[in-house]
């Protein structure tokens, strides 16, 4: 019975022990991250292009923001896209244009950073082909 019991105490401890080691450890920082993803396809099916932030959520953050275009035909047209923020002011910002790659199944993949000191009230995404294949998807709703 005694060894029984010492075999169960050591499982027991070897699990704990084991979980302690696996969990993950708790970050000094505990500032909340917010994350979004926007994503849009024009009506003609020629693309989409799509947008995931991860920020605090405040206003005046500095988001990280990694950006994708996705071709869905070889038709000699790259798809573009472009954030703008509609700001706390009242002011407007246009990002510049990034042009993925061209084919089907052609994706293009962009990281950069997106901070407006304005204060961002609202946050589009627009892509493009030609004037009459687009499309657009904001955040917050």
């Amino acid at each position: 019975m005694r060894r029984t019991t010492t075999f169960a105490v050591a499982a027991v401890a070897a699990v704990a022990a084991a979980a302690t080691l696996s969990a993950p450890a708790q970050a000094a920082d505990t500032k909340a991250t917010k994350s979004f993803t926007m994503k849009c396809q024009d009506k003609a099916n020629n693309f989409w292009v799509s947008a995931t932030f991860h920020g605090s959520g405040k206003p005046t953050a500095t988001y990280d923001v990694f950006i994708r275009t996705y071709d869905l035909r070889s038709d000699g047209i790259a798809p573009k896209v472009r954030l703008k923020s509609y700001n706390k002011d009242g002011s407007n910002t246009n990002y510049k244009w990034r042009t993925g790659p061209e084919g089907q199944a052609a994706m293009g993949n962009f990281d950069t950073t997106l901070q407006q000191p304005k204060g961002l009230s609202t946050v589009y995404i627009e892509g493009r082909t030609t004037d009459y294949a687009f499309c657009g998807d904001y955040f917050p709703k």
